[in-house]
């Protein structure tokens, strides 16, 4: 059997125990799940099930550098469409089950090899006991996609997030939540995505060199709080501690060495009230990566999150975003490079349903080791993407819009210089 369908199997099995289960011996919850999930809002009753389904359609448009990175630029014509449903199954007045599943197919019209099947499931259990919810879930990714901004090759990013732990939500205005959390990161090169004129041989190995330096195994443990402070402001607590193994290190040569590492990390912020004139969240802390193999550099530092947005005289919205954090890397002998986003955007509404929204993000990527022989410094990439979006809201859940955007990155290592421009459009219904 698959390991991924053996996980979710495994992840569904205690609810024939659960079912099992005589009422009496577990006690309802008092108020309604906080997790979206788990909403009847908008659903309909099919038997045992409380339903929506949903389509999406999405970047239907124009892209003139499909294969970013190659030695031509391509241009092409591209739409993704999909259907998805999620689903409820009230289990009686103690547990309930939530499903949500979304197929997309991504299509292009010329450079055919770039179609693909993506596909994204989540499944939750939630067991309620008093003030205290007992949860279960697990979520499966698979798409055709870049895995992280520094590669430019399209394989196939497949990820298993499954988690357990307990969320304690009491009336007053404190809750605290503790769980174990393992993320499974596989990666496939499958079929090469070749342009004109290059080695196909060597686009099949580029592809099978990434796979092999990004699958992984995280695990981890979290504890998180929240304390309302006022009304419309809660302090926020985020603690992690784990380990990530590379499952493909056994692969390489003996005298190679070993990425695997562990990490902990620990961030405090506030979080803003939807009612207020401000609202969102920002976190600032600490994070301390540490390799097992000496000869890869760790970090010790800063890592921030944030996102934030405020009502301009009731005719429009500012929003803000930012953050520091790591990610692992496929350049030299790099293990991570440290990003940093910012972005600014303004959405101002020219009437009840028409919105237009102009907005700049940039992304300073720094990778801290410098391949042998370069004489430039270490690199560093620059990314900007400029987008101006139209919007029109047609109902509830339901708009379209047509946004155009330009993306460019300019690096110190000059081969990874880079830009595209696409203008798409976008209908979407999601209840």
């Amino acid at each position: 059997m698959h390991p991924t369908l053996r996980s979710l199997i495994g992840l569904l099995a205690p609810l024939s125990f659960l079912a099992s289960l005589p009422a009496a011996s577990l006690l309802a919850a008092e108020r309604e799940d906080p997790d979206p999930d788990f909403s009847v809002k908008d659903t309909v009753r099919v038997g045992p099930f409380h339903a929506a389904p949903f389509l999406v359609i999405k970047d239907f448009g124009y892209d003139d550098n499909v294969r970013l990175g190659a030695e031509s630029r391509t241009s092409d014509y591209t739409v993704t469409v999909g259907p998805g449903a999620r689903a409820v199954i009230p289990l009686g007045r103690f547990a309930a089950l939530s499903l949500w599943d979304e197929i997309d197919y991504s299509m292009y019209a010329r450079q055919t090899d770039l179609n693909s099947v993506n596909n994204e499931f989540r499944a939750k259990t939630h067991v309620y006991l008093r003030d205290v919810t007992v949860f279960l879930e697990g979520h499966h990714r698979t798409f055709r996609e870049r895995p992280n901004f520094e590669v430019d090759f399209r394989i196939r990013d497949t990820s298993l997030l499954t988690r357990a732990g307990a969320a304690w939500r009491p009336t007053g205005r404190a809750s605290l939540e503790m769980s174990v959390n393992k993320i499974d990161f596989g990666y496939d090169a499958g079929r090469p995505d070749v342009p004109e004129g290059e080695d196909p041989d060597e686009a099949a190995q580029t592809g099978e060199n990434i796979a092999d330096i990004l699958a992984r195994e995280e695990t981890s443990s979290r504890f998180t709080g929240r304390l309302k402070l006022r009304p419309r402001t809660t302090f926020l607590l985020d603690l992690s501690t784990g380990k990530i193994d590379f499952v493909n290190d056994r692969h390489f040569d003996p005298g190679d060495p070993v990425r695997d590492s562990s990490q902990h990390s620990g961030m405090a912020g506030v979080e803003f009230d939807p009612s207020g004139s401000l609202r969102g969240y920002m976190k600032v802390g600490y994070k301390k990566l540490t390799p097992v193999d000496s000869s890869f550099s760790g970090y010790d530092g800063l890592i921030a999150d944030g996102a934030l947005s405020a009502r301009i005289l009731g005719r429009g919205d500012v929003r803000a975003r930012f953050g520091r954090d790591t990610y692992f890397s496929v350049f030299g002998n790099n293990l991570y490079y440290v990003q940093e986003d910012r972005g600014l955007s303004y959405e101002h509404y020219l009437t009840g349903r028409v919105s237009l929204e102009v907005g700049r993000e940039h992304h300073d990527i720094d990778y801290p080791i410098v391949l042998e022989g370069q004489h430039s410094p270490r690199r560093k990439d620059d990314i900007v993407q400029d987008k101006v979006t139209l919007r029109y809201k047609i109902g509830p859940g339901l708009r379209v819009g047509l946004s155009v955007g330009h993306w460019r990155r300019d690096s110190t290592v000059d081969s990874e210089d880079d830009d595209r421009n696409t203008i798409t459009t976008m209908v979407e219904y999601i209840p």
